[in-house]
């Protein structure tokens, strides 16, 4: 596999180093949910033959600087990464100036030299990373800290949406470590679901729709935290027959039904492949003030043996998860979450 960096849109690549460079709060609360996860495995995997933590950190590598703050990883006295933690962490960048950057700020650090979708060798279930890419996207933590919104592709007269196929693929690698553990997704999104054409727009309303109204008659729980959440108006627009024009909606509405939508998806493609989703936060931020409105999840991958002979059971109790830790984070950083009824 090549990991020379590649070149990218040099306008994109400017939003997204901006966005690290401003450091506001809200993004620094993320990060420490972040650290928190760190933690955890780090306490629970003191070694391992995986890397603790597989990110995309961007040219400031923020989370980086703080796990070594926090000496989950270690560094040597010019801040290189020192030889105990050379496996404990990897970043993929894609932008050769970010590519270069991290390797002069952090010497020693493992960078991969490719977009994400390249990394788990693109958006369909037919080809996986192998050898050494196999084992980094096995990490016990991966962070997929995006600026992008959920964009959606359409194959076959069929749309899908190629992030969560790559949150599948990451399932399906770990079903093959063994001993089996669980893991963690960081995940991260622009709040909107993207600019689409209005038939476009349209049809991913009336893909969300079903999608979601099939899982409300699924479970009565499910359906009640959503509509709290959501409201009773977005909540009656998606169990009714009208159309739901997906860039007709408010930027907070897209937000919200990012929240539902998201994790669901993620749950329902990977329960099969034996694991459950435990949503420990689910949270949306910016918007206003000129932020770009995001979402950001912290998933848990609970290893299930249900799913063999329960496969309802398992997905059930992923949906019942989905709200639990659900809200929003101020401006000034300050975490609230939302009573769900």
């Amino acid at each position: 596999m090549d990991n020379s960096p590649q070149q990218s849109d040099p306008q994109a690549n400017r939003d997204v180093d901006v966005a690290m460079a401003a450091d506001r709060p809200a993004k620094q609360s993320v990060r420490q949910l972040w650290l928190q996860q760190a933690q955890h495995f780090n306490e629970l995997y003191p070694e391992d033959d995986v890397p603790l933590y597989l990110t995309l950190s961007g040219a400031e590598a923020r989370d980086i600087r703080l796990l070594a703050e926090h000496q989950i990883i270690k560094l040597t006295e010019v801040g290189g990464i020192a030889e105990e933690s050379k496996n404990r962490v990897v970043a993929v960048e894609s932008d050769q100036q970010a590519f270069l950057q991290l390797k002069l700020a952090f010497p020693g650090l493992r960078v991969i030299g490719e977009n994400f979708k390249g990394v788990v060798q693109g958006d369909t279930l037919t080809r996986f990373p192998t050898k050494e890419v196999e084992k980094i996207c096995c990490a016990k933590i991966v962070n997929l800290d995006l600026t992008q919104p959920l964009l959606p592709t359409k194959n076959s007269e069929v749309f899908d949406f190629p992030v969560i196929r790559w949150v599948e693929k990451l399932s399906l690698l770990h079903t093959e470590i063994k001993p089996r553990a669980n893991w963690c997704l960081c995940l991260t999104l622009n709040g909107t679901i993207g600019r689409l054409q209005p038939e476009t727009s349209e049809q991913i309303g009336k893909v969300i729709k079903d999608f979601l109204k099939e899982n409300f008659e699924r479970s009565i729980d499910f359906e009640k935290s959503c509509k709290s959440l959501l409201g009773d108006d977005l909540h009656q627009r998606i169990c009714s027959e009208e159309l739901l024009e997906i860039d007709n909606l408010g930027q907070e509405d897209q937000q919200r039904l990012l929240m539902v939508f998201v994790p669901k998806k993620i749950a329902q493609r990977v329960h099969n492949h034996n694991w459950q989703v435990d949503t420990l936060w689910n949270l949306h931020y910016g918007g206003h003030s000129g932020h770009a409105p995001m979402v950001t999840w912290v998933l848990s991958f609970i290893w299930d043996e249900r799913a063999q002979s329960m496969p309802d059971a398992v997905y059930k109790d992923s949906l019942n998860k989905i709200l639990a830790s659900a809200g929003y984070i101020e401006d000034d950083g300050k975490v609230q979450t939302i009573k769900i009824h």
